[in-house]
Order: structure tokens, then C-alpha cells, then sequence
């Protein structure tokens, strides 16, 4: 089924006494069901992977990953924001609704260094005979790390998750990561935990984060700019310039997982908006598309 997708919620939904804000979203999606098609099945144990608050105007932030029998959801993420006063504002869920009765299977056929040998031979690398065991599998996703060796940069994770197809299936897949020698490659790929096919990959790198006409390191203000180059107020077009150690997916990704939350200008670094009546909230985002273009 297709995730359950943007609601907005009026200022008057009041938390109970007591509850926490991950209470206050789990009872407003239990009570929104009819509408989203989640079931009490599709929200137990949800991993809490972030919560903060804006100081600036206390919203809190929560982010939610759809898990099943301790085995996380590829994408199926959920994030919201409440007020001060613990009043949900709005929320937006990529949760599978009826996720159990999608799911092939949560026992791998395939050990764990197969299917990075898979994933290895999908990028046409040359696989060693053996990968060396950094951290031994655990927990129910049986998270396994390999040394990088000649195939990564850095460790090899592996762990098991579950994807959602096309075809209204969930896949049991393990999902592994290789940053490859020549620093213009970093693939998340997931790999069938029974038949062994890599049935995604994404180079994070690739990706453009998006062109921004803006002030260039080490500018500080506009005017600075301005007088350092005159040429268009000193400010210059500026093509994917996020830090891949800070930023690994871009500016616009707020929960860790490939792929743009936001086309506007709002990431996991800050919320640009225009603020006129000072009441820091509301006003006009610059929207750059789906290539996020700001020029």
C-alpha cells in the first residue's frame, strides 16, 4: 500500500497530561486511521530516531521509522512537530499501512557477506575471496559490520530491513553501504535476503543536492560579499556544496535515508523562510523543484 502522506492538524489537538510527544503522534495517527489505513499493527515499536526543539520558537521535532518485529522499514519514516504546549501541528508519514500482511518473510536465506558480495558485483568490483568480520551480527536486524578492505573507504555495514516494492510488496533485504576508492561513489544498496538480487541502489554522491545562488565560504554577510566581488551583489552559483561527512545526503534530508524531504528551503541544518510579522512562524520558502534549483 502506499505511505499514508502530509496532514496538518489544527492547533487545538491537546496532548493529555503526561504524555510524551512520541504518546501524542501515535494516539493522533491511531485516531486518524481511518483516514491513513494504518493498523494498531503497522504502529507498535516504532524507533524514535530524533527529537529536538527549535529554541526559537519551541516546535518540537520528532522522527519516527516503522519497524516490525524489530526489523526497520527502508523509508518508512514519519516526521511531526508540536508546539510548545505539546499540541501536535502537522505531520508527515511514509509508514506502510498493512505492512505485516506485505511482507515475504523476516528469516534471511543468505548470510550477510553474500549479499555485500552481491552488491559488490552489481558495481562491477572485484570481490574478495573473504570479508574480514569487524562486528558480529546482533539484535533482530543481526546488524553485521565488515573491514572496508579493497571495496570501501570506510566499514561495510549490513543489516537486515524491510523494502516496500512497486508491486505492493515488502521485501526482506539486507541493506549494506560501500564508499568506493574514487570519492565520487557511495552507494546505499539493498539486496533480496533470499534470492540474493540487489533490487536498489543509490550513489549518494550523484545525487545533486541542488544549485543555490548564494554568498561563498568564507563570506560572512552580504555586504562582505559585495564588496569582494561585485559581479551579481557577490553572491555566485554554487552546485551541490554540502559537506558529505555532515551532510551525506544532501541539505534538504532530514532522517538519514537517501532521498530529499524538502524541495524548499528548509534541511537538516536550518528553516529559511521569510518571517514579515516577526512571530517566527509561517511565511514564504524559495521552492526549487525536484532538481532543487535556487539560481
Amino acid at each position: 500500500m502506499s505511505p499514508s502522506g502530509a496532514t496538518t492538524l489544527p492547533s487545538s489537538t491537546a496532548p493529555l497530561p503526561g504524555d510524551s510527544p512520541e504518546d501524542i503522534v501515535l494516539k493522533r495517527l491511531r485516531a486518524d486511521a481511518a483516514n491513513s489505513g494504518l493498523t494498531e499493527a503497522d504502529l507498535q515499536d516504532p524507533r524514535l530516531t530524533d527529537l529536538y526543539e527549535s529554541r526559537h520558537n519551541g516546535i518540537t521535532h520528532l522522527y519516527l521509522r516503522q519497524q516490525h518485529e524489530g526489523i526497520a522499514v527502508y523509508g518508512g519514516d514519519l516526521n511531526a512537530n508540536l508546539d510548545r504546549e505539546g499540541r501536535l501541528l502537522s505531520y508527515h508519514s511514509s509508514f506502510v499501512p498493512g505492512l505485516a500482511s506485505e511482507i515475504n518473510t523476516t528469516t534471511p536465506t543468505i548470510a550477510a557477506e553474500l549479499a555485500v558480495r552481491n552488491a559488490a558485483n552489481e558495481l562491477g568490483l572485484p570481490a574478495p575471496a573473504a570479508l574480514t568480520l569487524s562486528v558480529p551480527s546482533r539484535g533482530a536486524s543481526r546488524r553485521t559490520i565488515f573491514e572496508g578492505g579493497t571495496l570501501s573507504r570506510d566499514p561495510i555495514p549490513a543489516e537486515l530491513m524491510l523494502l516496500p516494492r512497486p508491486d505492493q510488496t515488502t521485501r526482506l533485504v539486507w541493506n549494506t553501504v560501500l564508499r568506493l576508492a574514487d570519492g565520487r561513489s557511495w552507494y546505499d544498496l539493498n539486496v533480496d535476503a533470499v534470492t540474493g538480487r540487489v533490487l536498489s541502489r543509490h550513489n549518494w554522491v550523484a545525487s545533486a543536492d541542488g544549485n543555490y545562488r548564494a554568498f561563498p565560504l568564507p563570506v560572512a554577510n552580504p555586504d562582505d560579499g559585495r564588496r569582494a566581488n561585485p559581479d551579481d551583489g557577490g553572491r555566485a552559483l554554487l552546485t551541490d556544496p554540502h559537506d558529505l561527512t555532515a551532510s551525506p545526503f544532501g541539505w534538504h534530508d532530514t532522517n538519514g535515508v537517501a532521498g530529499a524531504e524538502f524541495t524548499d528551503t528548509r534541511g537538516n541544518n536550518v528553516r529559511a523562510q521569510e518571517d514579515a510579522d516577526a512571530d517566527d512562524f509561517g511565511g514564504f520558502r524559495p521552492n526549487g523543484g525536484s532538481n532543487r534549483v535556487f539560481d
